[in-house]
Formats: structure tokens, C-alpha cells, sequence
């Protein structure tokens, strides 16, 4: 009987484990749908401004995640790739092409913005710096406006009259400015 207990105590264990494993090598949002299209949305806070987000098309939610080296996804996922590039790229000044693949390069323009988004300047989101644009980045994010009543085209809060904003990190602050400065 004893060693029955053992035995059951010790399957307990390593079933636990197991599932431990399994669980903490999960990311939480790893069940979301990937974002497949890209919607227009209207944003009511900045005067009723409208851009173009991504979204999963089956049901039009943004809370989805961006698949990772997709070169050879769906249109409509490098369609939702290419949109958040441009945002990286007129929004927040990352050098990259805008060509519909989540790949290295766009990664770690999306590192530089969450790092960002995590200072006094860019808002102190909180957000983890891992390069995966799921719903939590795309929320703390700025997007290319396609309608903006009052000022046309351009990204809310930062001034592209000068060209396109660059992140620039010196001594540990990120901060929007220029190429020049």
C-alpha cells in the first residue's frame, strides 16, 4: 500500500510539473487569432481622427497578435504586417521597408518603440519589450491617421512637419525627435 502511495504521489508530481512546464512556456495572449486584415477605426479621443489598424478578419477584433517571420503568409496578414510597418516607420522614425514580413528587422523596430512607449515621454505603458506587436502595443502605439479633420494625414502628437520622427536612445532616454537631432 505504501509504495502504491508513493507511486501515485510521484505520477502527481510529475503530472504537475508537466503541466507547469507546458503553462509557463506559454505566452498569455498565444491563444489570440493572428491579425489577418486591416481595418479602418475611428478614434472619437483625438476629434475624430481615423486610421488604419490591423485586426483579425474573422470577427474584426484587435485583439489579435502579429505572426513572426511570416514571409509567406496570407495577403491579408502581410497586408496587416505592412500596416503596422508604416506606423513604425512614419509614426515613430524606424528605418525599415515596409514589405509585409514580421521579420528580424521589424522586430526589433517594435523593440525600440515598446521601449519607448515605457518612458515618462512615451506614456509609461509597461509593456514588455519583446518585439511581438500584440494588443497591448498596438493600443499604446501611434498610428498613421488617413482622416484627421483638422490637421490631414499624419500621426497624433508628433509634428512631421520637419520629416519623419526618429527614436533616438541616448544614456538610457528615449526620446522623439528629428534625423538631425
Amino acid at each position: 500500500m505504501k509504495d502504491l502511495k508513493r507511486l501515485l504521489v510521484i505520477g502527481l508530481a510529475l503530472a504537475a510539473a508537466t503541466v507547469g512546464v507546458v503553462a509557463a512556456g506559454t505566452p498569455a495572449n498565444a491563444a489570440l487569432p493572428y491579425c489577418n486584415n486591416v481595418s479602418g477605426v475611428n478614434d472619437t479621443s483625438s476629434g475624430g481622427a481615423r486610421y488604419q489598424t490591423y485586426v483579425n478578419g474573422g470577427n474584426y477584433t484587435t485583439a489579435c497578435n502579429m505572426a513572426y517571420y511570416n514571409q509567406n503568409g496570407t495577403d491579408g496578414e502581410r497586408e496587416a504586417i505592412r500596416q503596422i510597418q508604416w506606423d513604425l516607420k512614419l509614426c515613430y522614425g524606424q528605418s525599415l521597408r515596409v514589405d509585409g514580413e514580421y521579420g528580424p528587422i521589424t522586430r526589433e523596430a517594435v523593440r525600440n518603440v515598446q521601449r519607448y512607449l515605457n518612458t515618462p515621454q512615451g506614456g509609461s505603458h509597461g509593456l514588455l519589450v519583446d518585439g511581438w506587436s500584440g494588443p497591448r502595443t498596438r493600443k499604446a502605439m501611434r498610428h498613421l491617421m488617413v482622416e484627421w479633420p483638422a490637421n490631414g494625414i499624419g500621426c497624433p502628437g508628433i509634428d512631421l512637419s520637419e520629416g519623419e520622427p526618429h527614436i533616438r536612445f541616448e544614456e538610457g532616454q528615449a526620446s522623439v525627435g528629428s534625423p538631425e537631432a
